[in-house]
């Protein structure tokens, strides 16, 4: 009998092709037969994550812990979908973004805020035991990192932007380019010292792999 879901995160900086890798990775589980789901953090269509889009848009302050707590919620309203067990086939979940992403851009958001090195490792243990051992959400069983640089995600965001029959501009975190070079060194830290990380090597001397390509790169690291 299967046992419980196993989790993927797909993790990358803004416009690393996170959502594109995901719907091609569930899509190639389920013709080998797997039970395989995408999920989007956060989750813009339900309550929380309304709210959570009505916080970030706003001009107030918040700490580190009072964004990641409602991130944090907006995961547990998941958890029954993520633990559910289908007793006939594996079921597999893969998540674009998860609380690895919460740590990893939080811990930057600190640093440049002052915080200390133990600081924001304590944070780090914070979030941790409040996702895991307080609101129980499962843990990942493995995150693959999409390496592609700060300056090609920025090069891609601006075409998503002309693209946009919404004429969406580019948000403030898109368009900081220091911060998403923060945030990218960190994730590729997380993917050196992490053994359940593991890095998509998405350019090729120089240049961006097609999605097809990556795809295929990153079904060969998935274990299941």
């Amino acid at each position: 009998m299967p046992g419980r879901p196993y989790l993927i995160v797909i993790e990358g900086i803004s416009a690393a092709g996170k959502h594109t890798q995901a719907t091609l990775l569930q899509k190639t589980l389920v013709t080998e037969g797997y039970d395989a789901h995408l999920v989007s953090f956060p989750l813009y269509g339900e309550t929380t994550g309304a709210a959570l889009k009505l916080v970030l848009k706003s001009r107030h302050p918040f700490s580190a812990r009072e964004i990641s707590m409602l991130f944090a919620v907006d995961r547990f309203s998941a958890k029954k979908l993520l633990k559910h067990i289908n007793p006939k086939k594996q079921r597999v979940m893969i998540l674009d973004r998860y609380t690895t992403s919460a740590a990893a851009i939080q811990s930057v958001q600190m640093r440049r805020e002052g915080a200390s090195a133990s600081e924001v490792k304590e944070f780090t243990r914070w979030l941790e035991n409040l996702e895991y051992a307080v609101f129980k959400v499962p843990r990942e069983d493995q995150v693959l990192f999409l390496d592609v640089p700060p300056r090609e995600t920025l090069k891609l965001l601006k075409a998503r932007e002309r693209r946009d029959v919404h004429n969406r501009a580019l948000d403030n975190f898109e368009k900081n380019l220091t911060m998403q070079e923060e945030i990218y060194a960190t994730l590729q830290h997380f993917s050196q010292t992490k053994r359940h990380w593991k890095r998509i090597a998405c350019m090729r001397h120089g240049v961006l792999r097609s999605a097809q390509e990556i795809a295929k790169l990153v079904r060969r690291a998935v274990t299941l």
